[in-house]
């Protein structure tokens, strides 16, 4: 099994294809047996899968406008040094015709899926939904989130649904690569002898794992919530205690806008961010559960470049 990488998507083909870049090197030397790359990627595939190339792209999905996706914006500068590219019709065939040539010459294979979904990536809830239904359909699979390309929103969307999914294996991002430039700001290397690109790739970040105990007080607050308008303090504490929340998040849960409302009596109701979180966490009905169902959800909500 290999990896899938969700993202968001620009203007900037390099966002994704110079951090590609550096796992692809990676692989490549784990397979050539560099104990550094093979220590970056230990945790990666199926523990009891010997024959396994472990970290090998499988699909990429990204998030971005429908502008983008059907090339009507495009960056005004793209630079390839490495295989000299040019820019195709839209910011995901340049990716496409990018990650062909370095396929090519590390001698691996490309990735079964490439899907460039169509959101207003400027509408977190509208993000949100797209990549929650899409993580939630994807909890079979390796999952690595590239953070370096899209809006803010999109980024945000992601990173928030990696925490309330809990199945991202990854969290990574990369700087200082120049945004018209598709591969890491260095030379090309010699293809026969990758020492010089030994991991940990640079420049390469990860966030550490987390986990938003929010959704776990949200699921509970709305059963509890369906038999009843309010909830006394006693009844409240040992939930919020029971989802890692202590007294001291009380304030901020029932602030004017938050989660909570609180009522004479010392009782707490639905506060006006309880809604917000309803339409985020309500699934859809036919809601994709598997990798298959989410290829007939997502539509034509999406470009399919790449389907094996």
């Amino acid at each position: 099994m290999g990896v899938w990488h969700l993202s968001g998507l620009g203007f900037s083909p390099g966002a994704v294809t110079a951090p590609l870049t550096n796992v692809y090197i990676a692989v490549e030397c784990a397979r050539r047996g560099d104990p550094l790359a093979k220590a970056l990627l230990a945790c990666s595939g199926e523990p009891d899968n010997a024959q396994e190339i472990k970290g090998l792209p499988e699909a990429l999905i990204f998030f971005t406008s429908p502008e983008v996706a059907s090339g009507a914006l495009a960056p005004s500068s793209y630079r390839d040094r490495w295989f000299n590219t040019q820019f195709r019709v839209s910011v995901p065939a340049t990716i496409l015709a990018y990650l062909e040539k370095l396929c090519a010459k590390t001698g691996l294979r490309m990735p079964k899926y490439i899907y460039a979904v169509k959101t207003d990536v400027f509408d977190f809830q509208a993000c949100f939904k797209l990549v929650y239904l899409t993580m939630r359909a994807l909890t079979d699979k390796e999952l690595w989130v590239n953070m370096t390309p899209g809006t803010n929103s999109c980024n945000a969307a992601l990173l928030a649904c990696a925490g309330l999914q809990t199945d991202v294996a990854r969290l990574y991002y990369s700087t200082s690569n120049p945004p018209d430039l598709a591969h890491p700001d260095a030379a090309p290397p010699n293809w026969g002898d990758l020492s010089a690109y030994r991991p940990p790739p640079t420049p390469w970040h990860e966030f550490p794992f987390f986990s938003m105990g929010m959704s776990q007080l949200f699921q509970e607050l709305q059963k509890r919530f369906a038999a009843g308008q309010s909830l006394h303090h006693n009844e409240l504490s040992p939930i919020m205690e029971g989802c890692g929340f202590g007294e001291r998040m009380l304030p901020k849960l029932a602030s004017r806008d938050g989660l909570l409302h609180s009522e004479p009596g010392d009782r707490f109701s639905r506060g006006p961010a309880f809604s917000v979180w309803e339409g985020l966490m309500t699934l859809p009905d036919g809601a994709p559960t598997d990798f298959s169902a989410w290829r007939r959800w997502i539509g034509d909500r999406a470009i399919i470049l790449r389907h094996e």
